[in-house]
């Protein structure tokens, strides 16, 4: 009983420090936007796909990118930081008796709006918590 208490404890010890963390990188990275520059979304999935597999070398993970992303103006930190809170999540809740599969795909939706999907062979987002995923601070639970 003590240990299953403990147990719990930790945990959620480890998840309030995950929330402060966030929220400690959201304030940051909102407050001292750098100005905007060229952002090569081929280069940010390749930096960050090299760091993740660095970081994961035992396990299999293979990431496709279907096309070429778009080139453009932006906020190069927010990309890196959105690649990587997306790949890291792939990694996360992937199904631990198969390997891991995400694949990028490109399209042009519009003049000059890129739709950039992403999806893996994951456990996936249940539909009623899928509308949610975006929301500030919001995080989906889910028993593995």
């Amino acid at each position: 009983d003590d240990s299953q208490l403990f147990e719990y404890m930790s945990s959620s010890c480890n998840d309030l420090i995950s929330m402060t963390n966030d929220l400690l990188a959201f304030s940051t990275i909102t407050k001292n936007l750098p100005e905007k520059e060229k952002v090569d979304l081929n280069e940010i999935v390749t930096q960050v796909k090299s760091k993740l597999l660095e970081d994961h070398s035992s396990s299999s993970i293979k990431i496709n990118i279907e096309n070429e992303l778009p080139v453009f103006n932006g906020h190069k930190s927010l990309f890196q930081q959105l690649f990587l809170n997306l790949f890291s999540n792939s990694i996360k809740y992937s199904k631990t008796n198969e390997p891991l599969v995400v694949n990028l795909k490109n399209e042009l939706a519009e003049e000059r709006n890129y739709k950039i999907s992403i999806s893996d062979n994951g456990m996936g987002i249940p539909l009623e918590y899928q509308a949610k995923i975006f929301d500030l601070f919001s995080k989906y639970f889910c028993a593995s």
